[in-house]
């Protein structure tokens, strides 16, 4: 996989979304194919696992989350291609506005669901990976606090692992006391 490849895919799926609107997508028809569900469950749950060993195929998969969704259907999945699609509009294109929007209408595809895992392993993804580049770094690390928490309650260890490891990584950037960092994750 190059990056001339990634970047043909992250125009074509530019192209795509062109004309969509936050409302359009939120209100699309819902992915009725129980199959085609399953394959986007299956993807999304190795996209953070390819996002960390081999993260070529990690935006492949992302913009085929939202090649999908269009074609078939919005599911819960469909929020992790669009904010991996919001990522990448970032780090290629330099895109942070837009790259911004994109994250917060995945978020708006979940928000009024009862999949609170999946929720919370996207709203770490966004805090990580795009907030954190518009909003201020001791927000995001709260939000990031906020959905260890939320995952330890919901017996959700993979996402809390994430969360906290992220939510380190941004108090360390912002400056903050590790000591009274360390003593808030008790």
């Amino acid at each position: 996989v190059t990056p001339s490849l990634i970047h043909d895919i992250l125009m074509s799926t530019k192209s795509l979304l062109e004309g969509y609107s936050r409302e359009d997508l939120v209100s699309a028809p819902r992915l009725n194919d129980t199959n085609m569900l399953w394959t986007l469950k299956l993807i999304t749950h190795f996209l953070p696992y390819l996002f960390m060993a081999k993260p070529s195929l990690f935006p492949i998969l992302g913009f085929r989350i939202i090649e999908l969704s269009i074609k078939h259907g919005m599911a819960n999945e469909s929020a992790f291609g669009f904010s991996t699609y919001g990522f990448f509009l970032i780090a290629i294109l330099n895109d942070i506005t837009e790259g911004y929007r994109w994250g917060k209408i995945a978020l708006s595809l979940v928000e009024n669901t009862d999949a609170k895992k999946l929720v919370l392993k996207l709203k770490v993804l966004l805090y990580h990976t795009i907030f954190f580049l518009v909003e201020p770094l001791q927000s995001t690390s709260s939000a990031l606090l906020q959905c260890y928490r939320e995952a330890l309650m919901a017996g959700d260890v993979e996402s809390a692992s994430f969360a906290a490891v992220y939510y380190c990584v941004q108090n360390v950037q912002c400056g903050s006391i590790l000591f009274l960092v360390e003593k808030e994750c008790e």
